[in-house]
């Protein structure tokens, strides 16, 4: 039977072993991209609730707005050049 001192050590020493790993893991990842923060090419400029499960949002995809229209069955584009005049009216009222 072992004294305390000598598994508290080597619980210390398992402790340190599995946090260095997991920084290399968590390194390993972001130098492949996987978990950085990247900036896509789309930004969400409003979103609407409109019920529980629905909702309409303004979306800009290469500085080009969308207006669409999200429910549980999917989604849908609502009128193109309404997303340019609900996006104006909101950055001109803030």
């Amino acid at each position: 039977m072992t004294d305390f001192p000598t598994t508290l050590l080597l619980t210390i020493i398992a402790l340190v072993v599995v946090l260095v790993a997991a920084w290399l893991v968590l390194r390993g990842l972001a130098s492949m991209g996987v978990a950085k923060n990247r900036q896509g090419r789309h930004k969400v400029i409003e979103n609407v609730p409109v019920g529980t499960r629905e909702g309409i949002i303004v979306v800009q995809f290469d500085s080009k707005e969308y207006l669409i229209g999200v429910s549980a069955g999917g989604f849908v584009q609502l009128d193109p050049e309404k997303a340019t005049e609900i996006s104006t009216e909101n950055t001109t009222s803030l």
